[in-house]
């Protein structure tokens, strides 16, 4: 089921009712945009410095941010299939 349908399921249960707090909630969290982690994004990049790999956010061009692979932020596109990392 996605997201839509799940939102539709709980709307038309013969449960819900519009004040209905733990409907609200689930609705609520069900609306949140899908978080794309940094090692998903299409800005993460590898490299290795003085024998240590590094990873980066090269979202920026004239810089580089460090980042971990399980990071997020509100930037992030997901990598395509023809993306070069």
């Amino acid at each position: 089921m996605t997201n839509e349908e799940i939102i539709r399921w709980f709307i038309d249960s013969p449960f819900y009712h519009k004040d209905h707090e733990p409907f609200n909630k689930a609705i609520k969290a069900l609306e949140q945009p899908e978080i794309i982690r940094c090692e998903e994004c299409r800005h993460y990049r590898t490299c290795e410095i003085f024998g240590k790999k590094i990873t980066l956010c090269k979202r920026r061009e004239y810089d580089a941010l460090s980042v971990e692979p399980d990071d997020f932020c509100s930037y992030a596109e997901r990598k395509k299939e023809n993306d070069v990392v």
